[in-house]
């Protein structure tokens, strides 16, 4: 049996956070946030709140926010590490 990582990762609910932290810092409402990126409001109270959501929701609102979900320089170490050892080198 293969060895999984086992990383601590990015809860939901801590996406969510940040998510609705950034609109307010930059002064929009759910409301434009719906009219530029046709996601409704209910779904981005849904994810606001930490809920789970289609993967093209969530980079559309990161996009508009100009935030990414970026692999942490950790992750790109263990990725690294785990790619010398298996000869994959796929990102």
């Amino acid at each position: 049996m293969k060895n999984f990582i086992i990383a601590n990762t990015l809860t939901l609910n801590e996406i969510g956070e940040v998510i609705r932290k950034r609109r307010k810092a930059l002064g929009y409402t759910l409301e434009e946030i719906e009219k530029a990126t046709k996601i409704s409001r209910k779904t981005l109270i849904k994810l606001e709140k930490g809920g789970d959501v289609r993967y093209s929701t969530l980079i559309t609102v990161l996009s508009i926010l100009g935030l990414t979900l970026d692999w942490s320089n950790q992750t790109k170490f263990l990725l690294q590490d785990r790619s010398e050892v298996e000869g994959n080198d796929w990102f």
